[in-house]
This record gives structure tokens, sequence and C-alpha cells, in this order.
């Protein structure tokens, strides 16, 4: 049997995926390369606190998951190509926005528009790659392919931001927004668009309240949802509770742990996710996101047990997190795209993107499990958290019933 990742399989794709593959490739790498430093930025012009911060970015994130199901329904009826303009456009706006902003509410308003652009770039690229690809090889080879793409933007934007001296620098946003607008005029001038799915499909056009009880109706997608979520709001504790883990217990050396550990975080998903992936080739994608659960389970784990001293034990606890992430994350979409009706692929992708509100809350409950029951029983919660989502999928696995996406589709 053909493998999926080969060469020669993605040299196959279309000159449109592989636009799309390179565009999320410069967008995610020119957001990186000024958004780690918003919040120097807010703190300098207007002294405003952690909480002020951690609010407006919250809320952003909040109107940006509510936006992606909204564009998700919006692209099945009018086609994918108006929505990701539309998004890359906005991503534009907003950027220069930031570039230009004198006054915290217009930095929200342009906060919350870059968090609404990137939603309809995110689930509406994602249907596109269902819908332009026909192979169901390529078609996950495309996701894997994206999400490498992701991951190799932002730690080349994030250095770039730091060789450059982009911190703190409002300037530099309208950097950004000049990729998006270059973006843009490349999908503008090459991107094609035909009929809405369900009219290529010969089918009524469900409104949105019907579609959104289909998608909320279907079971596996449920799960894969619920379990999305679960894992974003692990990983993003890796983010934001581990920093302030460290720090409250006086680490030594912290600053150099925190870039050591992040630095093998970004090289673990970078040049591990093709060769891993491909040894798991084998497995069914529903087994591969159970490994990659457990595995990031089991870095919780060590998280709560190694002492804060030991460095050594927390590079292999993020080691573990990185390969249960580059699995499990990449492969939540290609069961979506497997368990999702032609005529509602953009609805279901724009509902998987509600798995932000994990990304949202973790920051918020992070802190208030450090502030109240310190590191050890937060990460012990989350090794507890994993270890049913890794339960709720593997019986999944194994269940006879089809989701009514399948029986659609079948």
């Amino acid at each position: 049997m053909a493998s999926v990742f080969t060469w020669q399989r993605f040299r196959g794709l279309t000159p449109e995926i592989h636009l799309v593959l390179a565009g999320t490739f410069g967008v995610r790498m020119a957001y990186f390369m000024v958004w780690p430093f918003l919040a120097v930025i807010l703190y300098r012009k207007f002294h405003l606190s952690a909480t002020s911060i951690g609010m407006m970015l919250t809320c952003a994130s909040l109107l940006g998951a509510a936006a992606g199901l909204l564009s998700g329904y919006h692209s099945d009826r009018v086609g994918r190509r108006k929505v990701i303009l539309a998004g890359c456009a906005l991503g534009a706006i907003a950027f220069f926005g930031l570039g230009l902003a004198e006054h915290p509410a217009v930095y929200l308003l342009a906060i919350a528009g870059v968090a609404v652009g990137n939603a309809l770039l995110e689930s509406t690229s994602k249907a596109l790659l269902g819908d332009k690809i026909a192979d169901g090889k390529d078609r996950e080879l495309a996701f894997y392919v994206r999400y490498f793409m992701i991951n190799a933007g932002v730690a080349v934007g994030a250095l770039i931001g730091v060789w450059l001296g982009l911190s703190g620098k409002q300037w530099a946003f309208s950097v950004t927004a000049c990729v998006y607008v270059c973006y843009w005029l490349l999908l503008a001038a090459k991107l094609r668009d035909g009929a809405p799915r369900a009219a290529k499909a010969g089918r009524a056009r469900p409104g949105f309240a019907s579609a959104c009880g289909q998608v909320f109706r279907d079971r596996l997608f449920l799960l894969l949802l619920l379990s999305n979520v679960a894992m974003a709001f692990v990983y993003a504790n890796f983010d934001s509770s581990l920093v302030q883990y460290l720090t409250r217990s006086r680490a030594p050396q912290l600053m150099t742990m925190i870039s050591t550990l992040v630095a093998v975080n970004a090289a673990t998903v970078i040049f591990g996710q093709f060769p891993i992936l491909r040894m798991m080739e084998p497995l069914r994608p529903r087994q591969r996101i159970v490994i990659g659960v457990v595995l990031m389970g089991v870095s919780q784990l060590l998280f709560a047990a190694a002492p804060v001293s030991s460095l050594a034990g927390f590079i292999l606890a993020t080691f573990i997190l990185s390969v249960g992430e580059l699995i499990a994350f990449p492969t939540f979409s290609v069961e979506v795209d497997r368990n999702t009706p032609a005529h509602l692929r953009g609805t279901y992708f724009g509902a998987s993107n509600l798995y932000s509100l994990g990304t949202a809350l973790a920051p918020v409950i992070g802190g208030l499990c450090l502030d109240h029951f310190g590191g050890g029983t937060l990460y012990l919660g989350l090794a507890v958290m994993c270890a049913l989502v890794a339960l709720f999928n593997r019986a999944a696995s194994v269940e006879p019933a089809l989701s009514p996406a399948r029986q659609t589709q079948e």
C-alpha cells in the first residue's frame, strides 16, 4: 500500500493547494513576528494590567471561535473563495489598525479583527482542502503538511521577530499586514471557486440553525470536538501556566529553562512530525489520536513529578508532550474530514474551530489552579483529563454505529 507521506504525493497536489499551504506558513510566520510582543506594547503605551491584557485576548479568542462557526456555514452557501479572501482582507486591515492605534479601545477592536479574520481563514482553508482534493490519502497528507506549516511558521516568525528587534515596535504590525495583503493578491489571482457545495450536491441549502443542529447531533463529531477542546486546554497550559509555575517555584536559571523548553517543543514538532507519523501510518486515525492523547497525559505526570531544579526532567516531559501534540492535533482535522458530508464541510470545520475555547480558558483556569492548589494538582488534573479523553476515543474507535455524516456520505 502506497504511503501517505511521500514527496511524489505532495508534488502531485494542485498549485492551488500548494498556494494555500505556503500561504498558511507565510501568514503564521508574519503573525508570530509581532503577536508575542503585543502585551509588551500594551503595557508600555497604556500601563494596562496583566488581567486587562489577558481579558482582551481571551475575549478576542472567544469571538474568533464564534466567527469560525458562522463563516464555515457561510462558505457552504457562497463558496470558499469569498470567505477566505474576506478573512485575509480583515486580517490585513486589523494589523494595519494595530500599527496605527493610539487608544486601548482601538487596540481591542483591532485584536478582535485579527481573531475573526484568522478564524475565517483557518476553518475555510481546511474545508477548501477537502473540496479540492478528491483522494483521501492526498487529503490526509495535506492536513498534516498544513499543521507542519503552522508550526514552522510559528518558530520562524518568532525567531525573525527577535533577530530584527521587533519587540515593542508598533510599526512592525504593518509589516505583518503587508504579508496578508500579498497573500490576498495571490489568492485573488490564483484561487478558483465553483458553485457552493450544497448546490453541487444538488441539495437544498439548510438554514444556519438546521445546519448547526445536524453538526451538533453528530455524536462522533461532538466527541472529536470535545476531545480537541480538552487537548487544546492541556497544551495551552504549557504556554501559559508552566511559565508561571516555574517562576513561582523559583526554578534556577529560569529564563534559560523556559527558552530551552520552547526550543525543544518547536524542534520536536518541526523535525519529528513526518518521521513519527510515517511510523504510525499503519494505525487508523482514531488510534493515532488515542496514542497522542496518552503521550500528552504522560507528559503532565512528568511535569507534576519532576523537581523544578531538574532541567532534564522538564525537557523529557516537553519532548513527550510535543510528540503527543504532533500526533493528535493534525489527526483531529483528518478525522473531521473523514466524517463530514460534502455539503456541510464548511460548517463542520467552522464548528471544529471551537477547539480554541480550550486555548482561551487555559490561562484563566490554570492560573486559578496555581493560586489555590499548586502546580502538582494542576498537572495531575490535566493528566486525568487526558486519560478520560483517551478512554472515550478508544471506546468510539470500536463503536459500530456510524455518525450521521458518514451515513450521509454512504
